[in-house]
């Protein structure tokens, strides 16, 4: 017999250990990935990522709409880190000025978010679907 309750309470634990480890991440970094996400893209990503703070300290959002928007973020962290150049053609490209202050700061933000998105093994659950 297929106990399906436990895979659905697994799915959920692991919704709840993403969302406490997200609210975490955005309490302690929030500051720097809207300030890095309106260097990047823009006021609209900082008021973009501005939102995605409050709606968590709220609790807010559901865990798809968590994963959608650091999803979205995390590809504009991405896309100006590894220089994807449909992406960050009209915007700044960090990948072409290594020399910029906010390069290494930028690519540790994108590496802790990469870590946390990608420490969600839930590869059999389409809520959680790391960015190409």
């Amino acid at each position: 017999m297929i106990d399906t309750h436990s895979d659905t309470t697994g799915a959920r634990t692991r919704e709840q250990e993403f969302l406490s480890d997200l609210r975490d991440f955005l309490e302690e970094h929030g500051v720097a990935l809207e300030n890095a996400a309106g260097f990047l893209g823009g006021p609209r990503w900082a008021r973009r990522v501005m939102q995605l703070r409050y709606d968590m300290s709220i609790g807010a959002l559901s865990p798809r709409a968590c994963h959608r928007e650091i999803t979205a973020v995390l590809v504009l962290l991405h896309a100006h880190v590894a220089c994807v150049t449909e992406l960050c053609a009209s915007r700044r490209c960090l990948h072409t000025d290594g020399s910029d202050p906010h390069a290494e700061d930028i690519r540790q933000l994108n590496n802790r978010l990469q870590s946390l998105v990608g420490s969600v093994s839930c590869a059999d659950n389409s809520l959680f679907r790391n960015p190409a």
